[in-house]
């Protein structure tokens, strides 16, 4: 106790005489803010502070004048400890533990001796402390450290505790791995060390200054929250993406105590999502350069997202789409549309319709399907539309060049046929039924056999020439590559029935 230790000599300085030094050193005692209690040779009171007739409840005239040994029941260990002082050895322990009515008690105390008269000490000066509750809150300070140490070193993340200046105290087995520390013992102690081993950089590389690291702006009373940056080995040159969390320690008071860093690396994740965003970006890509129309409904059937496409039908800026409902810019009804969505969420199944418009639009083919999430929900609904414009233009003309292929068909005066490529009769003129006896209805499905239509007669009628049923017949040959149609023809001769 550091009280102690100075007050003798302050005394002895104080004076030279030897009655007057005791006074002296007397008045000290007296004063002294803690258990401190002075004896003479034959342990003897001649001083005690308050804080001694305190502790131990009693007053100081109960005290001046008698013996320690009168006054209190002592152990001979103590007895040992004052002969021992007496002898001129000073003794003292920080922690020593006393075994009180079933309890324990600790002490903190100090035996020194004080004066010196022919040759030996003239008393001694005691000290004592009960630092029982000190002592229980250190231990379960010790003990909290050490479940955060046990805490922090399960964690996977390099996890970091610094003290209110940034030096490191406390930091786990993976903070040294994820570092590339050799061991916890070889990892710096201050951020000026750290940034000797380490470059910290932004994610396009660029040198992040001290102050702007994670724990500097903790000890300012920042949280930093998914933090990205590239670290880089100033040694070994490597670099690897970290993602950090940083927040303050705060005391009792609410003020910075120190900064706590959690580090994960992420530089796989870092370069699958690279390779995300190349699919995504060539994903985009086809969606908004598809020729159909492609939008994304949210579960209440408004607009999220609409393809390049699908704004280029409705014929209004992507902003004005975007928030609405199918109908209410483009496709009228929207009633009929959200009970279209309200179907396809509730069933988790495609819808599909055609729209037939002489608007702007068209005719569309629309579908809706649903798009589930983790859970199975419908999270939201994908429209397409197709226009079928081009398809209604192509078929219309398919129609008119059959009708006038019918037409030349009927007009001529040969029997005229046309079989596809499996043989089967598709169209045949009115000449045919007068020639082979069946109705245009009934005509049956015959094969090609060397270029001839086979058994769909019972006879040739005379005069039937065979180059009308010839191989290179308008449609191509039957042997040779494949046609659509072959077409097969005859003139009615005079002589036939």
């Amino acid at each position: 106790m550091s009280l102690v230790f100075d007050m003798e000599s302050f005394a002895g300085r104080a004076s030279s005489r030897s009655d007057e030094r005791v006074d002296v050193l007397s008045i000290f005692v007296r004063e002294m803010p803690v258990a401190v209690a002075m004896v003479d040779r034959e342990m003897r009171y001649l001083q005690a502070s308050d804080g001694w007739c305190a502790y131990y409840k009693l007053d100081l005239s109960e005290l001046i004048g008698r013996s320690h040994y009168e006054v209190f029941d002592i152990l001979e260990r103590w007895k040992e400890f004052h002969r021992r002082g007496l002898r001129g050895e000073t003794l003292a322990r920080e922690r020593d533990c006393f075994a009180v009515n079933g309890g324990v008690m600790w002490l903190q105390w100090e035996i020194r001796p004080w004066g010196g008269r022919d040759g030996a000490p003239e008393g001694l000066l005691m000290y004592c402390e009960d630092i029982t509750a000190r002592v229980a809150a250190e231990d379960l300070a010790r003990a909290r450290e050490a479940q955060l140490r046990a805490a922090i070193e399960a964690m996977p993340d390099a996890v970091s505790i610094s003290d209110r200046d940034g030096n490191l105290e406390i930091y786990n087995e993976a903070f040294a791995t994820f570092h590339g520390f050799s061991s916890q013992e070889a990892c710096p102690r201050s951020l000026e060390d750290y940034g000797a081993a380490v470059e910290v950089c932004d994610l396009d590389g660029g040198r992040v200054p001290v102050a702007q690291w994670p724990v500097s702006r903790a000890l300012r009373g920042e949280t930093a929250i998914g933090e990205e940056y590239v670290l880089r080995d100033r040694k070994t040159g490597r670099e690897w993406a970290v993602r950090c969390n940083a927040a303050p320690i705060r005391d009792e008071a609410g003020g910075i105590a120190g900064v706590v860093v959690a580090r994960r690396d992420m530089t796989q994740q870092r370069r699958e999502r690279g390779v995300r965003e190349v699919l995504h970006r060539q994903y985009m890509d086809l969606v908004d350069n598809s020729p159909d129309a492609i939008a994304r409904l949210d579960a209440e059937g408004r607009y999220v997202f609409v393809n390049r496409r699908g704004v280029e039908l409705a014929g209004v800026e992507l902003e004005e789409l975007l928030g609405q409902r199918p109908g209410a810019v483009v496709l009228g009804d929207v009633g009929y549309w959200q009970a279209m969505v309200r179907q396809v969420v509730a069933t988790r199944q495609m819808v599909a319709t055609e729209v037939r418009s002489k608007t702007r639009i068209g005719n569309l083919r629309v579908r809706m399907a649903p798009e589930v999430d983790a859970d199975g929900a419908v999270a939201s609904v994908l429209l397409t539309a197709t226009d079928l414009s081009a398809l209604d233009a192509a078929e219309q003309q398919a129609t008119e060049r059959q009708s006038l292929i019918q037409a030349v068909f009927d007009a001529s005066s040969k029997a005229v046929l046309a079989i596809d490529g499996d043989g089967r009769i598709q169209l045949a003129n009115a000449v045919v039924t007068q020639i082979f006896g069946y109705p245009m209805e009934g005509l049956p499905d015959g094969g090609v056999d060397g270029g001839a239509v086979c058994r769909i007669v019972t006879r040739v009628p005379a005069g039937w020439t065979s180059g009308s049923l010839a191989a290179d017949a308008p449609g191509g040959g039957v042997d040779g590559a494949a046609q659509e149609w072959i077409g097969v023809s005859g003139y009615l001769p005079d002589e036939s029935v």
